[in-house]
Order: structure tokens, then sequence, then C-alpha cells
């Protein structure tokens, strides 16, 4: 099991109110785009809501390296306070990065503390590959903060069509299911997203 530092992940803005932290992410590197065709979504009970508005793709520069991956659902485009985010981090191997295309395979169990500053654990599975660190999904909303950890079971894959030293795109099928972190917890999330990041 491998403990990884969660200073550089979405849990960061999980008390923050999402329009405020959608602004820093926009100021720091991030590269936001229409997402017609790509997919990310969460389940709430039976029903699954799309994360479409305000999307957000990030491959920070500080360490651990990880693609983040958020959205927001508005269903009161007037209304305030309504607003529920989601975010999709996928922890990277600092050595993978510069070293060409790859197929990697994400397959394991990851716990989310409840303290923003807390530790990640990630539990691989068999068929995981070493190049993915752990992979998790991080909500926020204008609720209550979680008391209990978050353990989410990870299955998908990651394609690296272009792993260059100045540049990252491909693309991340990922199902999560379990509890999600955060303050609006759902108990699954699905990503189809495509990406092209530079470095």
């Amino acid at each position: 099991m491998n403990d990884l530092s969660m200073r550089c992940n979405p849990s960061h803005y999980r008390r923050t109110p999402w329009p405020l932290a959608l602004l820093l992410l926009s100021l720091t590197a991030c590269d936001s785009k229409e997402a017609e065709e790509d997919t990310l979504r969460v389940k709430y009970g039976e029903t699954w809501r799309d994360f479409d508005e305000e999307r957000i793709e990030r491959l920070p520069s500080v360490t651990p390296r990880g693609l983040w991956f958020c959205g927001t659902h508005d269903p009161i485009p007037n209304a305030v306070d309504d607003e529920t985010s989601v975010c999709i981090n996928v922890t990277l191997d600092e050595a993978l990065l510069g070293t060409g295309p790859a197929t990697l395979t994400l397959e394991g169990t990851t716990t989310v503390p409840v303290e923003t500053s807390g530790q990640v654990a990630f539990t691989p599975g068999a068929g995981h590959s070493p190049g993915v660190v752990a992979a998790w999904a991080n909500t926020g909303c204008f609720g209550a903060p979680p008391t209990e950890p978050s353990v989410q079971q990870v299955k998908g894959q990651l394609v690296l069509e272009h792993n260059s030293d100045v540049w990252l795109s491909g693309r991340l099928k990922l199902q999560l299911t379990g509890t999600l972190a955060g303050s609006c917890p759902g108990s699954a999330a699905e990503a189809d997203i495509e990406f092209d990041l530079p470095r």
C-alpha cells in the first residue's frame, strides 16, 4: 500500500465554494474546454448526473504529478449555492512522463481520508499498471464535510497517445464505485475523457 501526499489534488477545494475553486484552478495552468463528446458523471441513488459544465483538465507542475478532470452540475442556473462539483485525480509515476506512448490498466482500491491534509492510500489490484500511482474522485458542494474515509474501487484504462517532455495527450476511461470523497459523495463515478495538455 502506498501513501500519497494530498497537497496537490482537488480535495484542497473540498471546503471552498466551488465557483471560487474553479477560478483558482483556472488561474493555475488549467485547460478548460467544452465537453460535448466526453463523459464525466456521478451516481446518486439510481440517478446518474452529468458534470458537463465548467469542465477543467489539468496536469500540475508540482509533485506528485497527476491528471485532474473536473466539472460541475448546476441544476438551477440562476440559483445560488446549488452547484455540485466532481474532480477525478489520476496520480502518475514521475518516471512514466516523457517515455512515449503507453496503455495503462487501472485496478485497485483507494482510501481517501477525511482530512484534506491527510494521505491517500492506494492498494493496486493484480492487473494494475505501475505507471499509475493512484486514482480517485472527490466531490464538492455547499454541504457538510464527510465524517468517514472514502473507499473507492478503481477500474479503467489510461491511454497515453503522446507522452513527451513537453506534452501529454490521450484518453482516460475510468469507473469508480464505493463512496466518493467530499461533501456530496455519490456511490459511483464514470469518466471517458480525451485530454491534450502541456507539461
